[in-house]
């Protein structure tokens, strides 16, 4: 129940984007979709523990973040 291709290309964007040159892949070990959305999982989980620590600690800078316009 989703655009599966879609989802492979944007998986592939993302590997070709910011992982490629900077890791190094076992495919005997996880293909390479499981390695990228394994590093999105990790990344997703430290991006996580940095916006809870800013409600705690930091409010104004969560705060800059929120109103940050991406492009």
């Amino acid at each position: 129940h989703g655009d599966f291709i879609a989802f492979e290309n944007e998986v592939e964007t993302f590997a070709k984007n910011y992982m490629d040159g900077r890791f190094g892949f076992d495919y005997t070990e996880y293909s390479r979709k499981n390695w990228v959305i394994s590093h999105e999982c990790c990344l997703l989980d430290d991006i996580v523990k940095t916006m809870i620590g800013m409600m705690f600690f930091d409010k104004e800078e969560l705060q800059r973040y929120k109103n940050m316009k991406i492009d």
